[in-house]
């Protein structure tokens, strides 16, 4: 009986910290929607390049300190593009937070991030020498999203695979919770050799529904996915329960319940990290 009640504070203790550092990071961590610009062709000299949204309401997403570091006279061009209602996301505002730069790296890539990341934009460029290109309308169809751009006639296409990028973003959650509940079974004194199938089967379930929700909301805002997230994983863990209760009736009932708890909160946390973590690279 001392045994238990020790196992069960200690577990107690691991939900409470887990989630308080859930708490204490869900501000700012987990998967935010992006947009990544890979430019092509010879530029040929310095240039910036912007989003443009269709809106003219933003607040500003540059401090007076980085603008005091870039080109006056081409961040002045950049800043004060307006042409048909669109505007510069970086260098003029958007309604809510976008991090990013209008200086591409060495590579030529620009990544945009964060609340304000546009579902419907443009990109535009200023070079130098005072040349302005602008391109078409572009539609963001993943929630983390990779496009190529032709400086010369700035046409944009995006090689990146809606299936294969939710593909990679269920494994980066699936796999880890799998060792990660099978771990928690050896903590709480279940067999692993018993229960394998019912890990197995029961995460392989609910992670295809959260991959398919997030796959078919791919322009949510990212307030609005943290919502949806905490959600998913709150019914997920509901489902999580009753099946190991059903599948483990010769455990203790507490035992089932906490062990389900317990391994959703750990495995959320860790998965809303990795999901950020891979949403650089897909």
């Amino acid at each position: 009986m001392k045994k238990q009640r020790k196992l069960l504070a200690l577990v107690l203790a691991v939900i409470a910290a887990t989630a308080l550092s859930a708490i204490c990071v869900s501000a700012d961590t987990g998967p935010k929607p992006s947009i990544t610009i890979k430019t092509n062709g010879t530029v040929g000299e310095k240039y910036y390049l912007d989003l443009l949204v269709n809106y003219a309401d933003g607040n500003p997403n540059l401090t007076e300190t980085e603008i005091a570091k870039l080109n006056p006279e081409m961040f002045g061009k950049l800043s004060g593009y307006t042409d048909d209602g669109w505007y510069p996301a970086i260098a003029h505002g958007t309604r809510a937070p976008l991090f990013g730069t209008v200086v591409p790296d060495d590579n030529g890539t620009s990544r945009f991030s964060y609340f304000g990341t546009p579902d419907r934009f443009k990109i535009i460029i200023v070079t130098e020498s005072g040349v302005v290109k602008v391109s078409d309308v572009i539609e963001k169809t993943v929630f983390q999203q990779v496009f190529s751009l032709d400086f010369a006639d700035m046409t944009v296409v995006t090689s990146q695979s809606p299936a294969k990028s939710y593909l990679i973003q269920f494994a980066s959650t699936f796999f880890p919770t799998l060792i990660i509940e099978f771990l928690l079974l050896f903590a709480f004194g279940l067999s692993p050799k018993k229960y394998w199938w019912a890990v197995i089967a029961v995460n392989l379930a609910t992670q295809l529904l959260l991959t398919s929700v997030i796959a078919c909301n791919p322009g949510i805002m990212y307030s609005g996915f943290i919502f949806l997230f905490v959600m998913l994983e709150l019914l997920i863990t509901v489902i999580e329960a009753v099946a190991y209760v059903i599948i483990m009736k010769k455990e203790r009932l507490w035992k089932r319940i906490v062990y389900a708890v317990t391994a959703n909160i750990v495995s959320a946390t860790v998965g809303g990290i990795l999901l950020t973590i891979v949403g650089s690279y897909i």
